[in-house]
Order: structure tokens, then sequence, then C-alpha cells
């Protein structure tokens, strides 16, 4: 629900000193000038203190550049999407380690730390709730207009994304 990805969104950036911004963006030396968009598939989460560390890439195609979540110290955000009284599920995550040349490389143990503290962060913000014999991880809106009838939650099988 757009008002529990808001809430969010002031969490992280309040309380954890995280920059959101999008994963797509027109200037790759300022990425967390836009505003929050709930609406919008795909989000990075920075801390404030790793911005300068981030090295987006070009698509090649204009002024686009793209935040490469596997290498960067950021966790990717897709917030549930709300598409005709359907609350299609949202995700978190970010990787310890990538595949650079032939090797495996530890992220920084300060992001892991970070990341690990931000996760568990969002997970106390929200609630669990049982709904057609899943578990949902869903906000307070959400849980609310899921319990009352007024939204249905889509439950993605196991390990399917969106």
């Amino acid at each position: 629900m757009p008002q529990d990805a808001r809430e969010i969104t002031a969490l992280l950036t309040e309380r954890h000193r995280c920059a959101v911004f999008p994963r797509w963006t027109e200037d790759p030396e300022s990425p967390a000038q836009r505003a929050f968009d709930p609406l919008e598939p795909w989000w990075c989460i920075a801390r404030v203190d790793d911005l300068a560390e981030l090295r987006p890439r070009s698509l090649g195609a204009g002024d686009l550049w793209v935040f490469d979540v596997q290498v960067d110290p950021l966790i990717e955000w897709s917030p549930s999407l709300l598409r005709d009284g359907l609350l299609h599920p949202g995700r978190l995550y970010y990787t310890e380690r990538f595949v650079h040349g032939d090797r495996f490389c530890d992220k920084d143990p300060d992001f892991v730390s970070a990341a690990r503290r931000i996760l568990a962060a969002v997970r106390r913000h929200t609630t669990v709730l049982r709904h057609d014999g899943r578990m949902l991880r869903v906000g307070a809106a959400a849980r609310e207009a899921i319990l009352s009838g007024v939204l249905q939650a889509r439950v993605n099988p196991p390990g399917a994304r969106g």
C-alpha cells in the first residue's frame, strides 16, 4: 500500500540515515534527488555515508544509468504494488558477496551489518498476516484493508516474484 511504503521510507531516512532513490537515474552524480513514488517498481536503499561509493552503469541508451545491487552497497526495494484491488508482493533484497571475474568478493562488513539492521527494522515495522494459507508480511494499512475485505493479496508460489 502506498501509505505503508511512505512510512517505511520515513523510517529508513529519519531513523537509519538512508537515502531511498530509483534504481535508474539520469543524474549518476546525485541519485537521491528524486522524491519517493510508491508506484515506481524498483528502488535502492543506501546508507547516506555510502552514496559516494556507488558506481552506476550507463545503459548506453541516452542518459540513463542503473545502480548495481549486486556490486554496490545497496538494498533493492520493490514496494508492494496495488493493481485492480490486488496487492502484489514486494521485496527487500541485498547481496553479501558478488562475483568479480573468476572469484567471489565479500561486500564491506559494515554494509552487511547495516543491511541486516535495516531489514530487521522493516520487519519490526510490519506484521505477519496469515492469508489464504500463506504468511504475508504487510504494513498497517495493508493489514487493515485485507482483514476488512477491501483488498485481496496476491500470494506467489514459493520462489516466485511479483
